[in-house]
């Protein structure tokens, strides 16, 4: 059997990565493959009906990179993976990995049932170490390393090697929307202006936006607003950091919905402007809201996505930041951009990915990604983050931090 097996860290949610990884399984078996997803198990609940298959495809242990462990426990992980794809053709089947550790388990399974792997760097930001680099390096050779822009592998190979552009392919993501009935709790009152964002709350561009909607309402302490935040996030902190911000400031009615999928038309149709990032652009864009795309950099207005911008993760060159505040004036203010008639786009085909992955070798070579080495103080840290989350994480250094100036006084 062809086997398309996808390592993806969380299955229990609704984002973009959740989204693209359901379109991959549609698109998969379409192209005579059967699709499998291993996950971490991060999460609580499965909001899309396609990944609740693989719901128990999963082991903690991935979470930490394969050499970490001994080679016994490695062994004993592949097993237990090639139960999930019994009766797999030798040399068939097709792995694809999405972030930095699910590469090098992916790389691993690949070697032994002799599969290609393709490693789809699909986060804005991947930080790596010099012995990571070497692996990642090795697989960018091949042609088997590609990212959602061309600047995704120039951006993750810094400072050890210099690229001009890297592979890019489009994680396509938008098609959440549904002509589904609007829940009556999240229709907006009447109002001089509504504004919405559509997207996960522990985005790093969210509160830094939030910030500058908060500056522009207060520049109208006569006009009423509506704030409609489609979307949150597993992590709860991220979410009262988003509401702490809007609630309580006298001219905006602030209406939050949490995770949420499908997404009705109608409830982003409320919205006179849309601000978002990535794929969430798109979406905003086919409800016909004119839509202020966000840089996943430095958190600045790119420009009106679709009208003035094709970009809707990280500008152009030549495209200078533009503050969120003066976006915001052109479309709600000056009116220069309207609400236009709503488009659903069906699922994607992925052609580019299916001919992406015609054209990596078929002759198998593979990394041993056993040889990447990872200092005890490295893999402390990744065991607070995996397995206790930020939250610890950030309060084991600021004890740390707190520590160190006490010894230095």
């Amino acid at each position: 059997m062809k086997y398309y097996i996808i390592f993806q860290p969380s299955i229990k949610s609704i984002g973009g990565e959740e989204m693209y990884t359901r379109n991959k399984i549609v698109s998969a078996r379409k192209n005579n493959f059967i699709p499998v997803v291993i996950h971490l198990n991060i999460g609580s609940e499965i909001y899309i009906d396609e990944l609740s298959p693989y719901v128990n495809n999963y082991s903690n242990l991935f979470r930490l990179p394969p050499s970490v462990y001994p080679k016994w426990i490695r062994n004993r992980l592949i097993h237990k993976i090639l139960k999930w794809i019994p009766n797999y053709d030798e040399g068939e089947c097709i792995v694809e990995s999405h972030e930095v550790i699910d590469a090098q388990w992916a790389e691993l399974l690949a070697s032994h049932i002799k599969a290609r792997h393709l490693a789809y760097m699909i986060l804005e930001s991947n930080r790596i170490s010099k012995s990571e680099f070497n692996y990642f390096n090795f697989k960018h050779i091949r042609h088997e390393l590609v990212g959602m822009t061309k600047q995704t592998i120039p951006d993750m190979f810094k400072p050890y090697r210099v690229l001009n552009q890297g592979s890019a392919l489009n994680a396509t993501c938008s098609n959440v929307l549904s002509n589904i009935p609007l829940n009556e709790k999240f229709r907006l009152p009447k109002c001089d202006y509504a504004i919405g964002t559509i997207g996960r709350t522990n985005k790093e561009y969210v509160l830094p936006m939030i910030d500058a909607v908060i500056r522009f309402v207060h520049h109208y302490p006569k006009l009423q607003f509506n704030f409609l935040y489609i979307g949150g996030s597993q992590d709860k902190e991220s979410e009262k950091a988003v509401i702490n911000k809007l609630k309580g400031i006298p001219n905006i009615h602030f209406v939050f919905t949490g995770l949420i999928f499908p997404i009705s038309i109608e409830m982003v149709r409320q919205l006179d402007v849309c601000l978002a990032s990535a794929g969430s652009c798109t979406a905003a864009y086919n409800c016909g809201v004119p839509t202020i795309s966000i840089d996943g950099r430095d958190y600045k207005g790119i420009g009106i996505f679709r009208k003035t911008c094709p970009y809707s993760l990280f500008r152009g060159k030549e495209t200078p930041p533009i503050e969120i505040e003066e976006l915001l004036t052109q479309v709600l203010i000056k009116k220069e951009f309207t609400k236009e008639e709503a488009t659903i786009t069906p699922d994607p085909e992925f052609t580019e990915h299916w001919d992406f992955i015609k054209k990596m070798p078929e002759q198998h070579n593979y990394y041993d990604v056993a040889q990447i080495i990872y200092p005890k103080k490295d893999i402390f840290w990744m065991i607070i983050l995996q397995y206790f989350g930020n939250k610890t994480y950030h309060r084991i250094t600021s004890l740390l931090q707190i520590i160190h100036k006490i010894k230095r006084h």
